[in-house]
């Protein structure tokens, strides 16, 4: 626990910029990748549903 806590006093500026980065870019990455997913998945389920309405399930 101390290591890390001495690490991170050591810490230069540019590598608390890049840690910074990596935050926005992964708060701004993780929404577009679950909208993404979410398409996919509605876009399976309209698929599925199509192919049963034109086999005649539906």
């Amino acid at each position: 626990m101390s290591d890390s806590v001495t690490l991170k006093l050591h810490l230069k500026p540019d590598s608390i910029i890049i840690a910074i980065y990596v935050v926005y870019v992964g708060l701004f990455t993780v929404p577009l990748c679950l909208r993404y997913y979410v398409k996919l998945l509605s876009c399976s389920t309209e698929c599925k549903r199509a192919s049963n309405r034109g086999m005649g399930y539906g």
